[in-house]
């Protein structure tokens, strides 16, 4: 099985993501940096891509092999937030029917039902999720819901898959935090 990683990012000249991406590379077959501007990223293949999540995948996709079976995506939020040991533990949670697995994240905000201008209460927050990148993908099942985009497409990647009746298993990640800074990051192995 091959894996690839399409890693989208604006920060191509900040050394953690280089070396976030390096650790990444030397766990999986290979990793496509997609930015705004196609700048190098190291010796790692680089697409221009600009737009929403599901234009920077596709930037990205086609740098990668055909013969690969797997793709991860990962977005800048998920840079700071996830090491590399959580992108192959989420490769490895992709089995069976499953064309995705996506990280999800517990709300933790307080959510409030409003009527116009006024507030009418709380909302319950109990089995509600907020997926975050990375998500893995089954490249014969993205390929799939790539060709039978429905319309209006979803502007989530794995909206994209379930709206073609795909499965999507989701991995249950921390409650997201504000973002950290770029020191803080955690440790990549």
């Amino acid at each position: 099985m091959s894996t690839w990683a399409v890693v989208s990012t604006d920060a191509v000249h900040n050394p953690e993501v280089a070396d976030w991406c390096r650790v990444l590379r030397e766990r999986l077959h290979g990793v496509v940096v997609v930015s705004p501007n196609g700048s190098p990223v190291g010796p790692l293949p680089v697409a221009r891509g600009v737009g929403g999540p599901l234009d920077r995948l596709l930037a990205g996709l086609r740098a990668v092999p055909d013969h690969c079976d797997t793709v991860v995506f990962i977005d800048d939020a998920a840079l700071e937030a996830v090491s590399s040991d959580i992108v192959v533990e989420m490769v490895g949670c992709l089995a069976g029917d499953d064309a995705a697995v996506a990280r999800a994240i517990p709300v933790t905000d307080a959510l409030k039902r409003v009527d116009g201008h006024r507030v009418l209460g709380a909302v319950g927050r109990e089995g509600l999720m907020v997926l975050r990148t990375p998500h893995v993908f089954r490249r014969e099942a993205l390929d799939d819901a790539l060709l039978a985009l429905p319309d209006p497409c979803p502007t989530d990647l794995s909206g994209l898959l379930v709206a073609t009746d795909l499965r999507v298993r989701m991995f249950r990640g921390l409650p997201h935090r504000a973002r950290q800074a770029r020191r803080g990051w955690p440790v990549l192995r």
